[in-house]
């Protein structure tokens, strides 16, 4: 499987653990938001050049207009977090996180008022080796998954409640099902 498609079952699976009925589909994957069915275009953003992160956003853009459906932009961004040390203290790594995801605000700025363009979901992943510790503790994998969803609201109160109360409900289940899985309760 191609890098690209495994971001797009990374999206799909991150949105049906949270307890959403996902459907590949143009643009590249569907769900309903509300009672509204919304497309989400999923690209992999792997150069760190302005001008290529402008041409995929833009390319996501136009590919969910011709979808005939609103929808998100799901941006993966793991080339800009390469550089993050897991063990700084968490304040730190939540700047560094912060900084990462916002070196892609010029290229999606003008497309705000899109009418077309709901929000964008932005993905990142870092990890590092931790050695042995002196106390005997063994070597470890540390890995972090941020991501920041960001819903273009308007000036629609509804629209604002709809986003609000769908991430407050996928956060949820999310959280059920990481204490779940935890506990070793697979279903």
């Amino acid at each position: 499987i191609g890098r690209d498609t495994q971001f797009e079952l990374y999206v799909a699976a991150l949105l049906v653990h949270g307890g959403l009925e996902v459907q590949i589909g143009e643009p590249d994957l569907r769900f309903y938001y509300g009672y509204e069915k919304v497309g989400i275009a999923v690209k992999r953003i792997r150069s760190l050049a302005r001008s290529q992160v402008r041409h995929h956003v833009d390319k996501a853009v136009r590919q969910i207009e011709r979808s005939g459906l609103r929808g998100w932009l799901a941006i993966n961004l793991d080339t800009r977090f390469t550089h993050i040390r897991t063990d700084s203290d968490r304040d730190h790594l939540l700047a560094e996180f912060d900084r990462s995801f916002d070196s892609i605000t010029p290229a999606l700025r003008r497309h705000v008022n899109n009418p077309n363009v709901l929000g964008v979901m932005a993905y990142g992943y870092v990890s590092e080796w931790r050695a042995a510790g002196s106390e005997g503790e063994p070597p470890q994998l540390a890995v972090r998954f941020p991501f920041r969803w960001h819903g273009w609201i308007g000036a629609d109160p509804a629209e604002g409640l709809l986003y609000g109360n769908l991430v407050k409900a996928w956060r949820a289940q999310s959280q059920r099902q990481l204490v779940a899985l935890a506990k070793g309760d697979l279903e």
